[in-house]
């Protein structure tokens, strides 16, 4: 049993001390955005998207992000809430960082959509992916403007893809 969990073990310590020579970064993300439904007839909803990422090596850095983007109505005098709820796990590729810092990722998660009236939520999730083209720029060593844009992929047949930007503040640990 512990000769088949020495090169397990092995292998991580090597990425860990690998990965700490990288000057690794923790940076959290808080930015507005909009996600807009491919459906026919369908408004952007606002609202914001939150992200905690770690930076793995000089180039590559993972993490995960929730958004909550939302919209409220009136049918027949009653108020209606509908919302867009995406939670997943993301990894990002910087291209190059000269001060500038474009770069392009891929999110895989879970995507809430729903809507609350008089109290009460319907609400129904779906596994979906997003391809990301990105760009952070320096304010100054810890604080970054970033911004980015998302094509939501969700292969569920009733369900139309849907675009997204965001733009924020990063701040680097």
């Amino acid at each position: 049993m512990m000769k088949k969990l020495l090169l397990p073990i092995a292998l991580l310590c090597f990425m860990v001390l690998h990965v700490s020579e990288a000057k690794a970064q923790f940076s959290v993300d808080a930015a507005f955005g909009m996600y807009k439904s491919f459906a026919k007839d369908s408004d952007g909803v606002f609202g914001i998207n939150l992200a905690a990422k770690y930076q793995l090596s000089d180039n590559l850095r993972a993490g995960i992000g929730f958004g909550y983007y939302s919209k409220s109505t009136t049918v027949f005098n009653i108020k209606v809430r509908s919302f867009v709820m995406p939670i997943a796990a993301n990894i990002e590729y910087i291209l190059f960082d000269d001060g500038f810092a474009p770069y392009v990722g891929i999110d895989a998660g879970v995507y809430s959509f729903g809507a609350t009236s008089s109290g009460s939520t319907n609400s129904n999730a779906y596994l979906g992916v997003a391809p990301i083209v990105g760009v952070d720029l320096p304010l100054n060593d810890m604080l970054f403007v970033t911004g980015n844009l998302k094509y939501h992929f969700l292969p569920k047949e009733n369900l139309k893809d849907g675009f997204g930007f965001n733009i924020g503040l990063s701040i680097r640990l």
